[in-house]
């Protein structure tokens, strides 16, 4: 079996951003603590058993249990797993490798959320996808599914509409117009830099940056957007992650270099520690110079209850090395992250939460998230770089005047929920946006 390393927020969705760093095949453990088993045992569960029995994180606390009783990889992590682990997974191989290798997946691709008036809003789309190619754009409001009016309909109702393949969307378009329009789900090619900006902030350069998803293909984008950052003399960053669900670990490498290569070239920002089995995979995560590594004062990251995983660890990574500031609301908390497994016998990608993430400055388990500094509740109906949008207005006024403004003492009125409906792309088991805490 092979070993690949993610910083994963959820199960089986564009979420699944991984490839991280990747190392030197892993041969298959060998079965350890304890599992009853009586009968025949199905090669996908027995697999899964014994990789979680050797690499899973908290592989003390699982519970014996009869592997001839699970026919399905996934209902027997479902038995095992620890309180605290909402993400460990197992899914077909092929759809995993897709989403690492090119940022393909399957769905709209389109995020839906609701403003602070309680209207359902496009909160992203993908460029190359269903709802990107029929030039649906953030901020238009959803009035009706199917010909069912959506302030007559409950979230579950609502999320049974967007489980179908084809659904007629009428839209009200930002200047009031109304358009309906019948879109049916298909291939999703992810941009994961979905919008960048340079602002004049007090004489200074003020790169904004909207990143949607830790994959392969975005180390190049984000490559080339640093590129314009610094031909452009950008001494301040807005991050934008508040969409961001997390991926693979060498991208979170890629932007920490981006960010911090010139002034913290060769030091740890992250220490992956795995479980007492496997103490001699801990590995130091290192800030490395690229040649479009920026040289900040500031950085500003807004952040939402969508924001995890890699992202929070990019934020910690930060957090000993710049005086970063947090915009939005607290992030989901994920201090942990996945080694996934390819089993090609049974065409899998089996993934146990394998290790604990630790900054420089020793901080993590932040299960509850990362606090920020300045509460703001977004509002979706602005398009992403419009000053008027309330995180990104209130991070330019503190990069301005040292205050957030008016925007940060805002209350959350109706009843919003705190999550994405969905990110758009395929969902086939629990994930982020259902899981309550």
């Amino acid at each position: 079996m092979k070993k690949i390393q993610f910083l994963l927020p959820i199960v089986l969705l564009t979420i699944l951003a991984l490839s991280g760093c990747q190392k030197n095949d892993t041969p298959a453990p060998t079965p350890s603590g304890s599992i009853d088993s009586t009968g025949t045992v199905v090669s996908g569960v027995k697999n899964t058993a014994e990789l979680f029995n050797s690499w899973y994180l908290w592989y003390k606390d699982m519970p014996d249990v009869d592997l001839s009783s699970y026919t399905d990889p996934s209902k027997y992590v479902d038995a095992i797993r620890y309180t605290k682990d909402h993400w460990s997974f197992v899914a077909p191989l092929q759809k995993i490798l897709d989403l690492i290798q090119s940022g393909q997946s399957g769905g709209w691709g389109a995020g839906f959320k609701f403003d602070l008036s309680d209207s359902l809003r496009i909160a992203d789309v993908y460029t190359d996808s269903p709802m990107g190619r029929d030039s649906v754009a953030r901020g238009w409001m959803i009035r009706s599914l199917d010909g069912q009016l959506v302030r007559n309909m409950s979230v579950d109702a609502i999320n049974q509409e967007l489980a179908k393949n084809q659904v007629t969307f009428g839209f009200v378009l930002p200047d009031s117009t109304y358009k309906e329009i019948s879109i049916a789900k298909g291939n999703v090619v992810m941009n994961t830099v979905q919008y960048s900006h340079v602002y004049d902030t007090n004489g200074e350069k003020t790169g904004y940056l909207v990143f949607s998803d830790f994959l392969e293909p975005s180390v190049a984008d984000l490559d080339t957007t640093f590129a314009t950052f610094k031909a452009d003399g950008v001494s301040n960053l807005i991050l934008d992650l508040r969409y961001n669900t997390g991926g693979l670990l060498s991208t979170a490498d890629s932007l920490m270099s981006l960010i911090a290569g010139n002034k913290y070239n060769n030091q740890t920002y992250n220490v992956q520690e795995f479980n007492d089995k496997h103490t001699d995979a801990n590995e130091n995560n290192v800030v490395h110079q690229a040649a479009n590594s920026l040289n900040l004062n500031k950085i500003v990251v807004i952040t939402s209850s969508s924001t995890a995983s890699a992202s929070e660890l990019t934020i910690s990574g930060l957090m000993p090395l710049y005086p970063v500031t947090l915009i939005g609301t607290q992030t989901l908390g994920k201090p942990v992250g996945m080694s996934i497994f390819s089993d090609t016998q049974d065409s899998l990608a089996i993934a146990p939460i394998s290790f604990r993430n630790v900054n420089s400055a020793g901080y993590s388990d932040y299960f509850d998230g990362i606090p920020v500094d300045y509460t703001v509740y977004e509002d979706v109906k602005y398009p992403f770089g419009d000053p008027n949008e309330l995180c990104l207005k209130a991070a330019l006024n503190y990069l301005s005047t040292g205050s957030p403004g008016t925007a940060a003492a805002m209350l959350k009125s109706g009843t919003m929920p705190t999550k994405l409906l969905s990110k758009g792309t395929d969902v086939t088991v629990t994930n982020l946006y259902d899981w309550k805490r």
